[in-house]
């Protein structure tokens, strides 16, 4: 008997979850449904001041083991991001299939930055 699986791409995000820990931001993203097909890979991406999204390379390529990742407070502070004392930080997720990618999140809560980095 030959057995018919239908794939989708995955289903939306839930929104992502900041804290501001002592190194940075930790983000949190929980796992969508899957479409049937494995998630392959997250993509996180940071809203800049200009109203822009910057993708965060490092988070998300290992989603077997990984939901969340840790933003050093230097990577939002610096180029290309350029979050300053006082800005907020707003961030959403997608996930990846075979299929393709899911529709995005929407945005985390804001959360201010509230330091800024010791100068090397």
């Amino acid at each position: 008997m030959l057995e018919l699986k239908i794939l989708f791409k995955p289903a939306r995000q839930q929104k992502p979850v900041n804290t501001i820990v002592e190194c940075g931001l930790r983000i949190d993203w929980p796992t969508p449904e899957d479409g049937g097909s494995p998630i392959l890979e997250y993509n996180v991406e940071v809203q800049r001041k200009d109203g822009q999204f910057y993708r965060m390379t490092f988070c998300g390529q290992k989603p077997q083991q990984q939901t969340h990742c840790i933003v050093p407070m230097s990577k939002l502070q610096g180029d290309p991001i350029n979050l300053q004392k006082g800005d907020d930080i707003l961030v959403r997720a997608s996930a990846f299939n075979k299929k393709g990618w899911s529709p995005v999140s929407p945005l985390s809560n804001a959360m201010g930055i509230l330091s800024t980095p010791d100068a090397p």
